[in-house]
């Protein structure tokens, strides 16, 4: 059984598959605060783009050629990705690697990958929340509703930090619930940290008038970096706007100066303007045209800092 459909998750299917495995993918795990069977809407907004880096495993590389080759995503050899300074001045970065472009964005191309598995992967749409080992070492998962599947000699999980298809909390969830047997994943995982950030998408009618399309901000104490999305990828997902969107995100040290008790309450609203006016400060051009296209949130999914 793989758990998580993400990219890891689905690509790690299709080659146990193509091996002669039978092969269960559950894409949807259940998460404690929320269900993941409906993408959260930040999911939407997150970075276009991925980078096959110069030194990346040759695994990699060979599947995003795949991609490629089936038409799935395409290089953007002028993608414009920078940094800026305290004083505004802009300089692009060095490429490190090819730049490619899911055609429709990454559930996009989630969705394609899936719908190409082998018959030996079969595809579930139960949400797990448990899971347990029995005396001949084989496992058992449980979804939400108490129905259980197995056995399965092997299970791995899938977290990928782009795009975000499960959340942490559904994999801590089912971890715990096989203690002890979970005891040296757990161990190890516990080495991966997350920020928490908070973020908010916007647009901007008449449109940001920028040569880059991801920046990162360098002495701006309440903004970690910005990134368009492409106005073309929001209609192919169903989201209809005028113009390409901003994807705003705040450093992880000023968004816990907003909310230092993950429990406690916040003004999103608030917390909105004061990134968006940070965002028109460091830009030095007026953002008073700019619109919420999604409210602040103070989530991980929407972007990975580590």
């Amino acid at each position: 059984a793989v758990l998580g459909g993400t990219l890891s998750g689905t690509v790690a299917s299709r080659r146990l598959g193509e091996a002669g495995l039978q092969v269960d993918l559950f894409r949807n795990l259940n998460d404690p605060k929320r269900s993941i069977s409906n993408q959260h809407p930040l999911c939407e907004y997150q970075a276009s783009t991925v980078v096959v880096r110069d030194d990346a495993p040759e695994a990699f590389a060979d599947e995003v050629r795949l991609w490629q080759a089936r038409g799935l995503v395409e290089e953007v050899p002028s993608f414009w990705a920078g940094r800026i300074d305290a004083r505004g001045e802009v300089r692009r970065a060095a490429p490190c690697g090819r730049r490619v472009l899911p055609r429709g964005g990454f559930f996009a191309l989630l969705d394609a990958l899936i719908e190409a598995l082998p018959a030996t992967v079969g595809v579930r749409a139960e949400q797990l929340e448990r899971m347990a080992r029995d005396d001949d070492g084989q496992w058992w998962l449980y979804d939400r509703r108490g129905n259980h599947f197995g056995p399965y000699g092997v299970v791995l999980f899938a977290f990928d930090a782009l795009p975000r298809a499960v959340r942490k909390a559904s994999q801590k969830q089912l971890l715990e619930s096989a203690l002890p047997h979970s005891s040296r994943v757990i161990a190890s995982a516990a080495r991966a940290k997350f920020a928490s950030c908070m973020t908010t998408v916007l647009h901007f009618d008449p449109p940001l008038d920028v040569p880059y399309d991801a920046v990162v901000f360098d002495g701006t104490p309440a903004l970690q970096f910005a990134a368009r999305n492409p106005r073309q990828h929001q209609r192919h997902r169903g989201i209809q706007e005028k113009n390409d969107t901003w994807t705003v995100v705040a450093t992880p040290a000023w968004s816990l100066a907003q909310r230092p008790d993950s429990k406690g309450k916040w003004d999103k609203p608030k917390v909105g303007k004061e990134i968006l006016r940070a965002f028109g400060r460091a830009l030095g051009c007026d953002v008073g045209h700019a619109r919420q296209v999604v409210p602040t949130f103070h989530w991980e999914g929407c972007s990975y800092i580590t």
